[in-house]
């Protein structure tokens, strides 16, 4: 590659670390290609899984749906509510 990560990411698209007081953990650490695959995902975004599927892969699903925040969530997505890229708190909200 000719530049590591983030700073190939941010070759085209904004510095995302710049844009929040909180930045989830792969943003943080510049590992865009911990959700985002940009070579053979067919997702949306380039992503590598969808849903709730993608926060699960690193996120252990026990440990959030324990949490009585998320009860009844049923059919909600974990994006409804956290950016996934960061946000004013640890929380991520939007």
């Amino acid at each position: 590659m000719i530049e590591p990560q983030p700073g190939l990411c941010y070759m085209c698209h904004e510095d995302l670390g710049t844009q929040y007081n909180t930045l989830h953990g792969p943003v943080a650490g510049g590992y865009c290609t911990s959700c985002h695959d940009p070579h053979r995902s067919e997702n949306e975004h380039l992503l590598r899984f969808t849903g709730q599927q993608l926060c699960f892969h690193c996120h252990k699903p026990e440990s959030v749906l324990k949490n009585e925040m998320h009860q009844d969530l049923d059919g909600m997505e974990c994006a409804d509510c956290h950016n996934p890229h960061g946000g004013e708190d640890k929380y991520i909200f939007h």
